[in-house]
């Protein structure tokens, strides 16, 4: 064999060994360590636009049926829009004798960034099913806020026989933005405004797609949204008037909030807290949401803090990493067991049979 016959296999041997070694690595990262190798934004864990080579062949390569893992997700979702029943699980004479909880909320308890069996209503379901036969929906959906969530809320009242609801309550639940995927919505939007004062909504700004850097567009981001939220407590606009009247609308005896917001004065020095004039009133709005709620005789768990409590580094452990924001494996778990101890120990529910 010549020495060029020669340098051709050893470069074809190692294109070969460094895309074999990817894979691996990509194999791994995506069953085992997602976001942990390198940062990845995938079908299993949620997200339904996949980054270009996942989409296209890595994901595909190893992980078959990209479209049914997020149909599988989004198919409480899916009943409650369309009520048409696909499985025995939406079959009112399958359902009669167990106990159905609606977990409604935004992308928080529809599980982005963890895989489906990993969710906290996933979990809780299994959990309760121990003790006594138990349904529970996931009615979460990526930026729903809290008219689309009360939307959702209705639309489970008038179809479902739903015996509690739980709301996962997060701070950008007041920014009413229609995201298009509620027929109801602009209806809902003016009859519940009626007597409030014009709303604020908040526009993510188009210059932000121009930025590379991408610690100046988190930071952009994150004073942007910010900034909204202060605004939101200003007299002028309506946002917190239509959420009392959301509020007001649900039977305190069927439903329970789950708070997600993270307001422990340890947890604030943690992130240098307040780092602005705008992260003090966005402490307040929290506030000021939670006692909405309150007002209203409906009962609060607080979910983040009493989970980062269990924890010596707790914003690394609540989060799926430091690009991803959203509850980890670890939180949606403690998540649900949070909430079965409340429905295990509470008569309150009905779920504790005499």
């Amino acid at each position: 064999m010549n020495k060029k016959v020669k340098k051709a296999v050893i470069f074809f041997s190692l294109i070969v060994s460094i895309f074999l070694s990817y894979c691996l690595v990509y194999f791994l990262a995506e069953k085992y360590f997602f976001d942990k190798i390198f940062y990845l934004k995938s079908y299993t864990h949620g997200y339904p636009h996949a980054d270009f080579f996942e989409k296209n062949f890595l994901h595909s390569l190893f992980f078959k049926g990209n479209e049914k893992k997020i149909s599988s997700r989004n198919r409480d979702l899916t009943f409650l829009l369309s009520q048409e029943v696909t499985s025995n699980r939406y079959d009112s004479e399958y359902t009669n004798d167990k106990f159905k909880i609606a977990l409604i909320g935004d992308s928080f308890i529809y599980g982005l960034g963890v895989k489906e069996r990993e969710r906290a209503s996933n979990i809780l379901e299994k959990k309760l099913n121990r003790v006594r036969p138990s349904i529970v929906y996931n009615f979460g959906n990526l930026g729903d806020s809290l008219v689309d969530n009360y939307i959702k809320y209705n639309l489970a009242k008038e179809y479902m026989d739903i015996d509690l609801f739980i709301f996962g309550l997060v701070e950008d639940d007041l920014n009413f933005l229609n995201n298009a995927y509620y027929l109801e919505f602009e209806e809902t939007l003016i009859q519940l405004s009626q007597g409030c004062k014009e709303l604020k909504i908040f526009h993510r700004d188009p210059q932000l797609e121009q930025l590379t850097n991408s610690n100046e567009i988190a930071f952009k981001k994150d004073e942007e949204i910010r900034s909204f939220y202060s605004m939101v407590l200003d007299e002028k606009y309506g946002n917190i008037c239509l959420a009392q009247k959301i509020a007001n609308s649900f039977n305190a005896d069927e439903t329970l909030i789950l708070d997600l917001n993270y307001l422990d004065p340890m947890l604030m020095c943690l992130k240098n807290w307040p780092r602005s004039e705008t992260d003090y009133k966005f402490n307040i709005l929290i506030n000021e949401y939670l006692r909405i709620f309150s007002k209203a005789n409906i009962k609060i768990i607080d979910g983040y803090n009493r989970v980062a409590s269990l924890f010596q580094d707790p914003v690394v452990k609540m989060q799926v990493s430091e690009v991803e924001g959203h509850p980890s494996k670890f939180a949606h778990y403690w998540y649900a067991q949070i909430l079965f101890d409340e429905l295990t120990t509470n008569d309150k529910w009905g779920f504790i049979e005499n």
